[in-house]
């Protein structure tokens, strides 16, 4: 399989690192990036016969899949193109879903052209607990996410509570750091789905909290992530989940739900 990145930044960086090292079926033989040096110098570091692109349209030519490790904007300027342009697109950026006309679009590109629009776990667990219990009735889905003040762009210095309420308006309020939110609330809904942001100069690493709660009982997953090297706003967990999803993409034998 072909897989080009949009986006050369810190999570493809750490997603192609792994790649060599598990060694699957599928090579990288493209990139796309606004920043073409950027770009140039992550061609250098891990293949010189990758190509770099700067027009999203030649990039597509030479690719099956599309992984998006970019921001939420490439996801609104460029998925639509990428599943209308056959190619099957993972989206890294999940909060750029809780726009509801640009999820119908997309699903709606990606059914007319037999494309699929692929969604990681990202750096938390219990997606496919919540996708089971999402089958039944589900009350509410509560995730409490604790991370640097730093990272979350804060100065405070002690834990304090930046946020909470509808998942919706975090995402607006900390675009890059709740991408973990935005797929709880693809998954359960994002009217159950509640979001609170705590900031704690205390701790090293990334913390998710979600509880559920519906008719099959309550559910509660804690993780504790270790930050990207050089970036702490994401999880290394959520460089991981992709790896492991490409694992099934190209496997025959699928484990969970």
């Amino acid at each position: 399989m072909r897989v080009g990145f949009i986006g050369t930044g810190n999570i493809a960086t750490i997603v192609m690192g792994l790649l060599e090292r598990e060694k699957l079926d599928c090579e990288v033989t493209s990139v796309f990036d606004s920043d073409f040096q950027k770009a140039d110098r992550f061609r250098k570091r891990f293949n010189e016969d990758m190509v770099v692109y700067t027009d999203i349209d030649s990039f597509l030519e030479n690719v099956e899949l599309v992984v998006e490790a970019a921001s939420l904007s490439a996801v609104r300027d460029y998925g639509i193109r990428i599943l209308e342009g056959g190619r099957d697109l993972i989206v890294m950026s999940t909060g750029a879903l809780c726009d509801e006309l640009l999820l119908q679009q997309m699903a709606r590109a990606a059914r007319e052209n037999q494309v699929r629009v692929y969604i990681p776990s990202g750096g938390v667990g219990g997606v496919d607990g919540l996708r089971a219990a999402c089958v039944d009735n589900v009350d509410q889905v509560m995730l409490i996410t604790t991370k640097t003040p730093e990272s979350l762009g804060s100065e405070v210095r002690e834990r304090t509570v930046l946020y909470e309420g509808p998942v919706k308006e975090g995402i607006i309020r900390f675009p890059q750091n709740v991408n973990v939110a935005a797929t709880l609330g693809l998954v359960a809904g994002f009217d159950k789905t509640v979001l609170k942001v705590v900031a704690d100069p205390d701790i090293g690493d990334n913390m998710h909290e979600i509880i559920i709660s519906g008719d099959f009982g309550e559910m509660r997953v804690s993780n504790v992530n270790k930050p990207s090297p050089h970036n702490p706003k994401t999880s290394y967990l959520a460089a991981l989940s992709v790896v492991a999803l490409l694992k099934r993409i190209l496997g025959v034998v699928e484990i969970g739900t």
